[in-house]
């Protein structure tokens, strides 16, 4: 079952990342949804939402929380913070 499965994944993450986890893969499965839409629509969307979407889709922010979940403490909070780690965040949810 999806509650089965949910306890499985946040199993030893802290328990500050169950939200922002719940957020990103709701954030994808909406995406799905509105590709999937789109698709049967026949409709091709602004290029702006398509790179938005395609973002949440991929599931980068949901990799990158991992990833932040994953180091943990050996990155300092206020490294994590910054500006051009958001600027470098961008560029990877771009990229991928």
């Amino acid at each position: 079952t999806l509650a089965d499965l949910w306890a499985r994944t946040v199993q030893g993450l802290p328990r500050e990342l169950h939200d922002p986890l719940r957020r990103h893969v709701t954030g994808s499965f909406s995406a799905w949804v509105w590709e999937s839409q789109n698709h049967v629509q026949n409709r091709l969307p602004d290029l702006i939402d398509c790179v938005e979407m395609r973002i949440e889709a991929f599931g980068t922010k949901l990799m990158l929380e991992l990833l932040r979940a994953r180091i943990g403490p050996s990155v300092p909070s206020t490294v994590m913070a910054s500006p051009t780690m958001a600027t470098l965040d961008r560029a990877a949810m771009d990229y991928s």
